[in-house]
């Protein structure tokens, strides 16, 4: 075998791993019905290679892979209960507005007090309960980590250690990378729009550039959620609801209180069922 330069090598951007993950499953698939006396090939224009008939792997299995972390979200909301547990460690039975919920009261010591007698509910009572929602999600950050709020290496990796950090410090790749690793793409921005922010624009410009799915929302709407919401439905259906969303807009020192306004419609929207792997 002959060496060949290094200044004759062609090194390509590697595919994005949500695509290798659909290739190997939609691989493990096509071999499934095959017997353990059977034979695949894969033949290419570079020869013929054998395939492991034997290779299995599910869905679940390459989310979790994929998925580098999960965030629990913890939310108050009003609840009137419907039937309590007095006796066991069972589910009670809620209602919030119009629907039923049914959970399991986590804090073992209200619940002690509660069959103890010093806690007494009926019925139509109300209380402050903390639902607690698991989301996942992953993404790249600029090599060392840094943010805005972050400058010091190790930057947002302090906090957030899993995810994955680019080749280069700039913010420009760790921006072009979500985008091009993302199904479709939500920017969440306040009546200035999008002028206020550069790297904003440049991910509105990786959307067009990946053909990926775009909405730019002002999140001062009224019926912002409710048009996230919708769009998202659409989307799910188009990519399936293991779709993979990428999020962005302004920093806060660009829009001041777009951090408060996003987690705000962003909570309204996952109340309305439309959260998904970010």
């Amino acid at each position: 075998m002959s060496a060949v330069p290094l200044d004759e090598v062609s090194f390509g951007k590697p595919p994005p791993a949500i695509d290798v993950a659909e290739c190997v499953l939609f691989l493990s698939g096509s071999t499934s019905p095959l017997g353990p006396d059977d034979r695949a090939t894969y033949l290419s224009p570079d020869g013929a290679e054998e395939i492991n008939t034997r290779f299995r792997v599910t869905r679940e299995r390459i989310e979790e892979v994929l998925t580098q972390r999960t965030i629990v979200n913890s939310r108050d909301m009003i609840l009137k209960i419907k039937r309590p547990d007095f006796l066991g460690d069972s589910m009670w039975d809620f209602r919030h507005e119009n629907k039923k919920l049914t959970a399991k009261v986590a804090d073992s010591q209200w619940l002690e007090k509660f069959r103890q007698g010093e806690i007494r509910l009926s019925p139509g009572d109300a209380l402050d309960v903390a639902i607690e929602r698991g989301m996942s999600w992953g993404g790249w950050c600029p090599r060392g980590g840094w943010a805005e709020d972050f400058p010091d290496q190790p930057g947002l990796l302090n906090k957030y250690p899993n995810l994955r950090e680019t080749p280069v410090s700039q913010p420009e790749q760790r921006t072009e990378w979500n985008v091009r690793d993302s199904d479709a793409i939500l920017i969440i921005a306040d009546r200035q729009g999008l002028t206020v922010s550069k790297g904003t624009r440049r991910a509105r410009e990786w959307a067009d550039h990946y053909g990926k799915p775009l909405l730019v929302i002002d999140v001062s709407r009224p019926d912002a959620a409710a048009q996230i919401a919708e769009w998202l439905r659409v989307q799910r259906t188009r990519f399936g609801a293991h779709m993979t969303l990428g999020v962005g807009g302004p920093r806060e020192s660009e829009a001041p209180g777009i951090y408060t306004s996003t987690r705000l419609v962003m909570a309204s929207v996952l109340d309305r069922g439309s959260g998904g792997q970010l």
